[in-house]
Order: structure tokens, then sequence, then C-alpha cells
């Protein structure tokens, strides 16, 4: 029989993961994040700048895409992907 769980558990359980959102970024995910990009991130030497906005970001560049972290309360989190030109 399922209990009640308090907000702090459910942060951190997979159950959070049940978003209506969730098919489309696994979907995304499998696309943009594929094996030779996750090794091609592993390997790489990550830069700081510091945005417009006094945002502190961290870059990962693997061949044609910038990988971009940006640091939130919560820690440094994967934002975006951009073009590498």
């Amino acid at each position: 029989m399922p209990t009640a769980t308090t907000a702090e558990e459910d942060s951190r359980s997979k159950m959070v993961l049940n978003h209506p959102h969730d098919f489309t970024k696994r979907q995304i995910y499998k696309q943009d994040f594929t094996a030779k990009t996750r090794a091609c991130i592993q390997r790489s030497r990550a830069v700081y700048d510091r945005d417009q906005l006094n945002n502190d970001n961290y870059f990962i560049f693997c061949g044609g895409d910038i990988f971009v972290f940006t640091k939130t309360p919560a820690g440094f989190l994967f934002t975006e992907i951009g073009m590498n030109d």
C-alpha cells in the first residue's frame, strides 16, 4: 500500500521524473547526448566565463557544439547547447 511522502523525499526520488515533459526530455537527451558526445564532455576541459548578467558559466566544446552550464542556487546546471562557430 502506498504511503505519504514529504516534499523532501519526493525531491530526491525518481518519482519526480514523472513529469509530462519527461518523454520529450528523454528523446532530446538520446539525440543530443550520444555516447560519443558524453565521452567528449568527460574528457574535455571546461572553460569558465561570466556573462553580461554576471552569471557564472562553464562551457565545454565538443565538435560543433558548446555545452553551457550555469551556476544557480542549486549548483551548476546544464542550460543549453550552442553552436561552436
